[in-house]
């Protein structure tokens, strides 16, 4: 799967967990990121690197970086 699909997945997991719609904005305080790093990586335009993959990986498991294409810790 590629990562902007596992991103799109997981945000709908997480409004369905918060009880109802959500903003990109709230997505990005719950993962600890910036709503500008959210867009960038959502549009494709370029990947999450270093500690924002630690901090999706805390998030949503280790399979972020199998996404990603990275090796696991």
């Amino acid at each position: 799967m590629e990562f902007t699909k596992f991103l799109e997945m997981k945000f709908l997991e997480w409004q369905q967990m918060e009880g109802g719609r959500k903003t990109v904005k709230q997505f990005a305080a719950y993962v600890g990121v910036s709503q500008s790093a959210i867009s960038t990586w959502w549009n494709g335009d370029r990947l999450p690197e270093g500690e924002n993959v630690t901090k999706l990986a805390s998030r949503f498991g280790m399979e972020v970086y199998d996404t990603l294409g990275l090796p696991r810790p």
